[in-house]
């Protein structure tokens, strides 16, 4: 007989909660490599039977740390939960809203600042579902944005470029010391970084091809 605590089954989103927590701790302590049902029921508490009374699997169960509200922004979140009031700015400034608000939604989630780190040296199926339920988080954010975007400028290259460096930059910090002189955990620099975002998204909006006049 198992010799875990069994944690009472009537407060089904409190165990669901727990088991989702020891999750995430597991992974941001040692990766996705060695996952196990049973190292993440016995972290909670729970028998190891408990764990698929809840979930399929650990495949879901990963699915339900992606859409955690604890690990992961949702596009609420991001939109700073005024949608009427983003609708007033420009596109540029919408999508600088968004990065200024996911640099600084990720810096308050150190625990997924870990599990990031871990995700650019291990790659796995389990990586690859917490990275599928981001990118359905930054669409939906995307599906909210108004105005026009130019049929010029390469909307998806843009904020995979800016998503790869805000994240980058995140997960550097959390592993301590500046990043190009600056610290993400400094105001300040941060303020730095955030203005940055603006001018470029800026010139992406604003700066056109000059046409050759001997054309």
């Amino acid at each position: 007989m198992s010799d875990a605590k069994v944690i009472p089954i009537g407060a089904v989103q409190t165990t669901r909660d727990r088991l989702i927590q020891s999750l995430s701790e597991i992974i941001a302590k040692q990766g996705f490599k060695n996952l196990d049902v049973g190292e993440v029921a016995k972290k909670a508490g729970v028998e190891r039977r408990v764990v698929f009374r809840y979930f399929g699997g650990l495949p879901d169960m990963v699915a339900a740390l992606g859409f955690d509200k604890r690990f992961w922004p949702t596009a609420e979140e991001l939109l700073s939960g005024d949608r009427d009031q983003l609708r007033k700015l420009s596109p540029a400034d919408q999508i600088s809203c968004y990065f200024k608000c996911f640099l600084r939604a990720l810096l308050e989630r150190p625990q997924t600042l870990d599990i990031m780190a871990w995700e650019l040296v291990e790659r796995n199926r389990y990586s690859k579902i917490l990275e599928s339920v981001r990118v359905r988080s930054s669409l939906e954010y995307f599906e909210a944005l108004h105005g026009d975007i130019p049929e010029d400028i390469d909307l998806s290259a843009v904020v995979a470029l800016l998503s790869g460096s805000f994240m980058f930059l995140a997960v550097r910090s959390r592993l301590g010391g500046h990043y190009g002189g600056l610290d993400l955990w400094d105001e300040f620099d941060r303020n730095r970084l955030e203005a940055a975002a603006d001018l470029l998204l800026a010139g992406v909006f604003d700066t056109k091809v000059p046409e050759d006049d001997n054309t």
